[in-house]
C-alpha cells in the first residue's frame, strides 16, 4: 500500500517492485505488518545476504526501514521493528579504476558509426545515459562550447522527463575537440522531429537498453575492454579527468548533477591528486629561493 500510494518516478517505481518481490519471497512478508518483530527483520535480512550482495542487502532493508516508518507516521503500528540492533551487512567498497582515454578512443572507434559520437559525448560530459539519449541540438551550443541537460529519456523511449533533481538540470562545457565531431555527425545523421542527436535510423529515439546491449556490449568486446564496462564507465571517465587535472570536486559534482561534492569524494576520491605531493609542491613554489630571497629583503628572519 505505502508503494502504490506514494508518487513516484518511472524508475522508482520499477524499484519498489523488486524490493517487494524480495520481501514476498521471504516470511516477512507473509506476516501481518502489526506482527512484526525486530527478531523477524533481523531474520529477513540474514537471509537476503544469503543471496544478494551487501550494497543490494542495504538497498533492500533501507526500504523495508522505509515502510515501517511510514506505518508509524500514519499510526498503523507504534513503533517499528527496524530498530538501531538490526545487522546489516557491511558494503564492500571496491576503487572504480576509469576508463584511460585510449580507451574511450577504441571504444568509440569500434562503435558502429552512427553511435561513435555518443561513446564520446558521454566520456566528454560525464551524461548519465538517460541524459545521452536525450539530448536535442538546441541543447548544444556549438559557439560557447558547452551542453545544456534538461530532460531525460525514460526507460520506454517513447517520452521524455524532467531530471530527477534540479541540481541534475545544468550546462557542461565542452572540449574544442567535441565540438567538430559533434556538427560532422548532426549533418551526416540529421536529427528527428524533436531534434535528438542519438536516433535509430528510423529516425527514433534509443532506448536505454536497446543502447546498452545492441552498441555498447558488442563494442565494448570488440575494443578488447573488460566484460563489465558499461556506458556509465564513461561517466567515471569524465569525473576522473577532472579530479586529475585539480578540478575542485564541488565543481566536478555541479558538471555531473550531484547535488553537494559529497558523492564525487566518497566515490572517486581515491582519484585525486596525492595531497600529500600537492602540499610539497605548493610550499616548494612558496619556498623556492627566489621566493626565500625576497622574504629576508623585507625584513623576516627565523626566530
Amino acid at each position: 500500500d505505502w508503494a502504490a500510494a506514494r508518487p513516484v518516478r518511472e524508475s522508482t517505481e520499477r524499484q519498489d517492485r523488486s524490493y517487494l518481490t524480495h520481501l514476498d519471497s521471504t516470511a516477512l512478508g507473509g506476516l501481518p505488518i502489526t506482527r512484526v518483530r525486530p527478531t523477524d527483520v533481523q531474520a529477513f535480512v540474514a537471509d537476503r545476504a544469503r543471496v544478494l550482495a551487501p550494497t543490494t542487502v542495504a538497498n533492500v532493508y533501507g526500504w523495508v526501514k522505509a515502510v515501517f516508518a511510514d506505518a508509524v507516521e500514519n499510526r498503523r503500528i507504534v513503533a517499528t521493528p527496524c530498530t538501531s540492533k538490526i545487522r546489516v551487512p557491511k558494503r564492500v567498497r571496491t576503487d572504480i579504476v576509469p576508463l584511460t582515454v585510449a580507451q574511450v578512443h577504441a571504444l568509440a572507434e569500434a562503435a558502429p558509426p552512427r553511435y561513435a559520437v555518443g561513446v564520446v559525448l558521454q566520456a566528454a560530459c560525464g551524461l548519465r545515459i538517460s541524459e545521452l539519449l536525450a539530448v536535442q541540438v538546441r541543447d548544444v551550443d556549438f559557439l560557447r562550447r558547452t551542453v545544456r541537460v534538461e530532460r531525460q529519456l525514460a526507460r520506454d523511449g517513447r517520452r521524455f522527463v524532467t531530471p530527477k533533481t534540479h541540481h541534475s538540470t545544468r550546462t557542461i562545457p565542452l572540449a574544442r575537440d567535441v565540438v567538430p565531431l559533434l556538427a560532422a555527425h548532426v549533418a551526416a545523421n540529421p536529427p528527428n522531429v524533436d531534434g535528438v542527436i542519438l536516433t535509430t535510423t528510423a529516425h527514433n529515439p534509443v532506448r536505454q537498453d536497446l543502447y546498452s546491449e545492441r552498441v555498447i556490449r558488442p563494442a565494448v568486446a570488440a575494443a578488447g575492454l573488460p566484460a563489465d564496462t558499461t556506458s556509465h564507465d564513461l561517466r567515471h571517465h569524465f569525473a576522473s579527468v577532472l579530479l586529475r587535472q585539480g578540478v575542485p570536486a564541488n565543481v566536478v559534482g555541479r558538471y555531473m548533477g550531484h547535488s553537494t561534492a559529497a558523492l564525487v569524494l566518497d566515490t572517486y576520491g581515491h582519484l585525486m591528486p596525492d595531497s600529500d605531493q600537492v602540499t610539497r609542491q605548493a610550499l616548494d613554489a612558496l619556498w623556492s629561493p627566489d621566493v626565500s630571497s625576497d622574504v629576508s629583503h623585507e625584513g623576516i628572519h627565523p626566530l
